[in-house]
């Protein structure tokens, strides 16, 4: 027997206050997973030494002269798909150990909350920009520091994650 019973109704309006908080307080992080190689549109490929013929495509976003300025005479581009999905985003929390997290930076530490049904997407990215644009000036590339952790009220509808900013 419990000591008290969290109803329905209670569980409905603390959802609806995080997903308000998640969906107008968010910040968009942009999910980016392993880059695909693929042939340079700016430039016309050379088969037979598998680079570059250093010659513009018409066509091409990018006009040049000498070196393929896009893909720098290689005639491949790394592509990274990306998708972006909104989170709360607190810099330098202060339970990351909480979570076990074990850090020499923690000032470079991020935690983000958002929908459990990101977690697959999460999961499978290779970096993070997380989106804490000030005029447009600044994005900050990120990685995962451990899987996400799921959470909510009885139900699990969101998940935590950690992240460390790369390059800091």
């Amino acid at each position: 027997m419990s000591l008290f019973t969290i109803s329905d109704e209670l569980i409905g309006v603390y959802q609806s206050g995080i997903d308000a908080l998640i969906n107008q307080l968010g910040k968009t992080v942009e999910v980016r997973y392993p880059p695909k190689i693929t042939d340079c549109n700016n430039c016309v490929y050379d088969s037979i030494g598998k680079k570059s013929a250093n010659v513009y495509s018409s066509g091409g976003p990018a006009p040049f002269i000498g070196v393929c300025p896009l893909c720098q005479g290689t005639g491949k581009k790394e592509i990274f798909p990306s998708e972006n999905i909104t989170c709360l985003v607190e810099w330098n929390p202060k339970d990351y150990k909480k979570y076990d997290i074990d850090i020499r930076q923690p000032n470079n530490i991020c935690k983000v909350k958002t929908y459990a049904s990101h977690i697959p997407k999460i999961l499978k990215a290779v970096e993070f920009i997380v989106d804490a644009k000030v005029g447009n000036l600044s994005s900050y590339r990120c990685k995962l520091l451990r899987e996400p952790v799921l959470t909510g009220l009885q139900q699990s509808r969101y998940c935590l994650c950690f992240m460390e900013l790369i390059d800091a």
